[in-house]
C-alpha cells in the first residue's frame, strides 16, 4: 500500500500537538497541472524540476486544509535548526501528541481499473475532522470577517485557501477573483486590524508577510487574503 506520511501539526499555545497519518497510496491532487496521483509518488514526481519536497507540502496542504510550515523526506528537508528541535522534543519527550489515522475517519477504500488498492479522501469528513481538532478558539471570539481573493492566476485557488481558513475557525464571507499579481498580502480595513490575532495566525499558516490598510469596499470584509503567483512557490 506504501509508506504512511505523517503531518505533525504543532500548537503550542493550547500546548497541543497532532499527529496526522495519512497512507502512502492515498489518491490526491497534485498542484501545478499534474493531476491525480498517489501521495508516495508526489515527491518522486516533483524531483524532475528538483522541488520534491515543496510540491509534496503542497499537496499535503491543498488536500488536507491544514498549513504545512516544512517536510522532511529521509535526510532531504527544508527545516531550520530550530524546527529539527522542536520536532525531536515533542516527537521524544511529549507525551500528550493525539494520532490521528486519516484511514480510520476521512478516507474511503477503492480499487483502481488495474487492481491497484488506493484510498480517496471523503471532502466531508476530512473537513469536519480537521475543524474539530484544530478549530481556533481564538479566532472565533475575534469575529473578524474574513475573504479570499484569487489573484495568482490558477483557477480554484481561492477554493482550496478558503477551505484552510475556515478549518482554522476564519469567517470566510467571500472567494472571489481579482487581476493577477505578482505577490500575495493580507488586506485590512483599519490599522489595528494588523495586529488582530486572526491576521497574525493567517500570516503565518500561509507564510504571507505583506500586510497592507486598504481593501475594497465591495468585498464585504474586515481582512481579505489575497493569493498572487508567489503563493505556489512558498513551500
Amino acid at each position: 500500500s506504501g509508506t504512511d506520511f505523517k503531518l505533525l501539526t504543532i500548537l503550542p499555545e493550547y500546548r497541543q500537538y497532532y499527529d496526522w497519518i495519512i497512507p502512502g497510496n492515498t489518491l490526491m491532487t497534485v498542484p501545478r497541472g499534474y493531476g491525480e496521483y498517489q501521495l508516495k509518488n508526489v515527491y518522486s514526481l516533483g524531483q524532475l524540476d528538483k522541488k520534491g519536497g515543496q510540491l509534496l507540502s503542497q499537496t499535503i496542504q491543498n488536500g488536507l486544509a491544514i498549513p504545512v510550515s516544512g517536510w522532511q523526506i529521509n535526510q532531504a528537508a527544508n527545516l531550520s535548526w530550530w524546527d529539527k528541535l522542536r520536532l525531536k522534543w515533542v516527537l521524544i519527550f511529549n507525551r500528550k501528541t493525539t494520532k490521528i489515522d486519516l484511514r480510520q475517519v476521512a478516507l474511503e477504500a477503492m480499487t483502481l481499473s488495474d487492481g491497484t488498492q488506493v484510498y480517496q479522501v471523503n471532502q466531508n469528513l476530512l473537513d469536519e475532522t480537521v475543524n474539530r481538532f484544530l478549530f481556533d478558539e481564538t479566532m472565533i471570539k475575534e469575529g473578524i470577517s474574513l475573504a479570499v481573493i484569487n489573484a495568482s492566476g490558477i483557477e480554484g485557488e481561492a477554493k482550496t485557501v478558503a477551505r484552510l481558513v475556515a478549518n482554522l475557525g476564519g469567517d470566510v464571507r467571500m472567494i472571489g477573483n481579482k487581476q493577477v499579481q505578482a505577490q500575495s498580502e493580507i488586506l485590512v480595513a483599519k490599522q489595528n486590524l494588523k495586529t488582530s490575532y486572526t491576521v497574525k495566525r493567517l500570516s503565518q499558516a500561509l507564510k504571507i508577510d505583506q500586510i497592507k490598510v486598504g481593501i475594497e469596499t465591495d468585498l464585504r470584509a474586515e481582512v481579505a487574503v489575497v493569493i498572487a503567483r508567489d503563493y505556489t512557490q512558498v513551500y
